[in-house]
């Protein structure tokens, strides 16, 4: 089975990334790449490599508010970055050691190594996240 195949069978794995919109412009237009990775790193204990926290399907919402408060560090209107890949191209990483998951803190770790399949295979969605004490458009 493809890569796209895959991914329309419902074999995919997503991760979120929190980050400023304008960074995650640039990852959907450009990729992750390591030169922007560490341009814009807060804190890594890794330095230059991709961090997400692994979206489990039965709590999607635990996994996006991980990622936007990890995101509020940085300057600019915060947004959650998803990164969806195929789940073969997921185990194929992780057996390469290339993907990595940690406890404390939760996140999962994409090595330097890993870009260009991320690159070729991700599927990226940008999701806004609304500013804290606001209210939204809805009124709520």
């Amino acid at each position: 089975m493809g890569a796209s195949e895959a991914v329309q069978s419902g074999d995919y794995v997503d991760f979120a990334h929190g980050t400023h919109r304008e960074h995650a412009a640039n990852i959907v237009s450009r990729g992750v790449n390591r030169e922007e990775i560490l341009r814009h790193s807060v804190g890594s204990h890794e330095p230059g490599s991709f961090f997400a926290v692994r979206v489990e399907p039965a709590d999607r919402v635990a996994a996006l508010e991980t990622a936007a408060m990890w995101g509020s560090r940085h300057a600019g209107e915060t947004c959650v970055l998803v990164c969806r890949l195929p789940g073969a191209a997921v185990r194929e990483l992780q057996r390469a050691g290339s993907l990595v998951h940690t406890v404390v803190p939760r996140q999962s770790v994409f090595r330097e190594e890993a870009f260009a399949t991320v690159n070729r295979l991700a599927q990226w969605i940008v999701v806004p996240v609304a500013a804290r004490g606001g209210r939204s458009d809805d009124g709520g």
